[in-house]
């Protein structure tokens, strides 16, 4: 399964993340905003309507990070993390999900999603 996540950031050194309510597995981990690659669209395409869908902002520069493979819920999964550069609109959650800026000094005390995590290691490193 093709997964894309946007990795947004603020001046303040945070990262926007959301929280995974109602969700089978991992309910009210934290992750960053994204989701599924639906055919026929590109990774690009999916990332701006995801981020839209979920987030209500508007993706106008974004760069492609390296690509992670994991398993989830017994589901390989690739995931496809997009550093987002700018883009338009405030960010807020829709009726799902709520949003939360985390520092890199406070994420070991929250709850986030084993392939966000790594994600984070490759940012930070």
């Amino acid at each position: 399964m093709q997964v894309v996540i946007g990795i947004i950031g603020n001046s303040k050194g945070e990262f926007l993340l959301s929280t995974r309510h109602t969700k089978p597995i991992y309910d009210d981990y934290l992750e960053f905003p994204g989701g599924k690659v639906k055919s026929p669209e590109t990774n690009e395409d999916a990332l701006i309507r995801e981020l839209r869908e979920e987030i209500t902002i508007h993706a106008e520069e974004f760069y492609a990070m390296d690509s992670i493979v994991c398993l989830f819920d017994n589901l390989n999964i690739e995931l496809h993390p997009y550093r987002v550069k700018s883009f338009s609109g405030k960010p807020m959650a829709n009726e799902e999900e709520d949003i939360i800026w985390v520092s890199k000094e406070h994420l070991k005390e929250k709850k986030i999603l084993p392939g966000s995590i790594e994600v984070f290691d490759n940012l930070l490193s």
